[in-house]
């Protein structure tokens, strides 16, 4: 699955006095896009976020026309995938000045906006300041598909790209703009005409949306503001805008996922600026994004400087799948190598455990899968962002293929990132044991599991856990301990441990490190119960046997020693125990000093 690109261009305000000028620039970008064309993909789509023509006038409109016949003969792409948005230099300002200052007046609140929107007479008489641009989309887009918002003024476009479905959502920020000064702040989008995208989109399932709009949200009034940016910024991946004549990129997290936000250079301000265009290149597969500013040299009159920036990709499942449903996949598919893992190695292409073993000077430490970014690029990480890249593949295709479709069209770097798992095994013999007991966990968490009976026990416990009722989980905790299978009996442990540490009364937290220090030297002792004994250790100021805690602890489990010396940093600043600093530094993989 190829990498997915489009092209951001802004502010190009074509007209007939500056047309050998503009020329010029505009020549030197398709040149350079040209030239920076890789393979027959170019560009999969193209966003323009406003400013086409200079005053809005018909005759600067049959300017743009002859530009994006060029644009789309340079990059190989219909005219259709070119989606744009007006901004206020599509405004004729000549025209309709009295509803433009009466609707400047007089829309105070959203309600405001809503009646007036709802008059189709009264609106249509002020976007009469943007018919010019309404009829070259028209004429010249006639075949896009567009579904317009009930309020006429925006509209959400749906292309596939890639298998990847992405919705593009054009909202229209200039119907209530003058130009200047005197927009700032005095803009207004509509509640409405966002939430009218908004349902269309939720109707189309998309895998990506992105929305575009002319203004950035600080030119929108108070009122408008934040219900539009908040709305916009929870439901799209990617929000592009220009305006501002100075590219820019920011990330914003909500509750719902991350949207990037991308401001547009202009692309034409004078033959003297330093004129831009913006392209995005989304690889799905390595969940990310690297967005790119190009820049107009005006003394050499080529487009030759460039700015490069990566940014995470939120992937959306639409559907997801179990992790037993694609354990059993993956053994179908590669049963070879994997048998022995087939669960832990679903569990983290779902995303439901998040560590995955790496080479850190020559050592092998279980860390979580966002450090695979700040990693060198050797070969063990390679295979492993690979690996982890079909999980979006599936996240993305579930819903419309099965498992052994997905797996048989794009599982191979399973099957390579089996192999290398084997290999290393060979060298770093713990690393099987380790992979063995993950196993187990996964199983546990998909709730199948063959080799773990009593699977109810273990998932009312955490269940109960989860819920963090400690007086019910502490009773439950308490019958399980007795039980003839040591796995459950085991983990009804820990669980009756952490209930015991969460008591104010010290006998209990004695009882409690009895338990861990069971666990810990018992068949079915984990890292965890480690980290927990010496963490309630602490807690009890108990510094030198959560001290011994830790030594033993690395000793035993190599594997996390970055776990183990945070906790041991703990001891540190209770102590200032200056040999245990100096035991804690030895242990560190990378030599610096603790």
């Amino acid at each position: 699955m190829r990498p997915i690109r489009w092209l951001h261009i802004s502010d190009f305000h074509l007209h007939e006095k500056q047309s050998s000028k503009q020329d010029a620039v505009l020549d030197a970008m398709l040149h350079d896009i040209k030239q920076r064309g890789d393979g027959d993909v170019i560009f999969d789509f193209v966003l323009v976020t406003g400013d086409l023509a200079f005053s809005g006038k018909e005759s600067e409109y049959e300017l743009v026309e002859p530009f994006f016949t060029k644009l789309s003969s340079t990059i190989g792409l219909s005219c259709n995938r070119i989606f744009c948005v007006p901004g206020n230099h599509d405004v004729d300002r000549s025209r309709q000045k009295m509803s433009f200052a009466g609707a400047r007046c007089e829309l105070r609140s959203q309600t405001d906006i809503y009646s007036f929107l709802a008059n189709v007479e009264e609106r249509e008489m002020l976007l009469t300041r943007q018919a010019n641009f309404r009829k070259f989309q028209e004429r010249f887009f006639s075949d896009q598909t567009r579904n317009r918002t009930q309020d006429d003024l925006g509209y959400v476009s749906v292309i596939d790209v890639n298998e990847i479905r992405i919705a593009i959502i054009g909202l229209n920020s200039a119907w209530l703009a003058e130009g200047g000064q005197s927009d700032d702040r005095q803009l207004l989008i509509g509640e409405e005409q966002v939430r009218n995208a908004v349902k269309i989109v939720n109707t189309v399932n998309p895998h990506v949306i992105i929305g575009m709009v002319h203004h950035p949200f600080d030119y929108l009034r108070d009122f408008d503001r934040w219900p539009a940016s908040r709305s916009l910024e929870e439901i799209c991946h990617y929000f592009h805008f220009g305006h501002l004549h100075f590219p820019d990129a920011s990330s914003i997290e909500s509750y719902s996922g991350r949207c990037l936000t991308l401001a547009a250079g202009a692309l034409f301000e004078s033959r003297e600026a330093y004129n831009g265009y913006t392209t995005v290149t989304l690889d799905v597969l390595r969940a990310k994004a690297d967005v790119t500013f190009i820049h107009f040299d005006p003394n050499k009159g080529v487009f030759s400087n460039e700015s490069k920036k990566s940014y995470p990709h939120e992937v959306d499942a639409a559907v997801s799948c179990t992790i037993s449903d694609l354990g059993s996949a993956i053994e179908r598919y590669c049963p070879v190598g994997v048998a022995n893992f087939t669960h832990y190695l679903a569990a983290l292409l779902l995303g439901n455990m998040s560590e995955v073993p790496m080479l850190v000077d020559n050592v092998v430490a279980f860390r979580t899968t966002n450090l695979l970014q700040e990693q060198s690029e050797d070969e063990f990480a390679a295979v492993t962002k690979d690996f982890l890249g079909v999980g979006n593949v599936i996240k993305l295709l579930h819903n419309r293929e099965s498992l052994d479709e997905i797996l048989n069209a794009h599982g191979h770097p399973i099957t390579v990132y089996g192999a290398k798992l084997k290999e290393v095994c060979e060298t770093y013999h713990e690393l099987r044991a380790e992979l063995e007991a993950r196993e187990t966990n996964a199983r546990k968490l998909a709730g199948t599991g063959p080799r773990v009976p009593f699977q109810h026990t273990l998932a009312l416990l955490d269940e109960l856990r989860s819920a963090e009722d400690w007086s019910a989980l502490r009773e439950q905790a308490e019958r399980s301990c007795d039980l003839k299978n040591t796995v459950v009996a085991a983990e009804a442990k820990r669980m009756l441990a952490l209930c015991l540490a969460r008591s104010t009364e010290q006998g209990e937290h004695q009882r409690a490190a009895r338990i861990y220090q069971e666990l810990i030297v018992s068949a079915e002792g984990q890292a965890d119960d480690w980290a927990s004994l010496a963490t309630l250790q602490i807690d009890d100021e108990d510094s030198a046997q959560a001290e011994e805690t830790i030594r033993n602890a690395i000793t035993t489990f190599p594997v996390y020693v970055d776990r183990f010396i945070e906790i041991g940093r703990k001891i540190l600043e209770a102590t200032g125990d200056v040999e245990f600093r100096e035991w804690l530094s030895a242990q560190k993989k990378d030599g610096r000093k603790i």
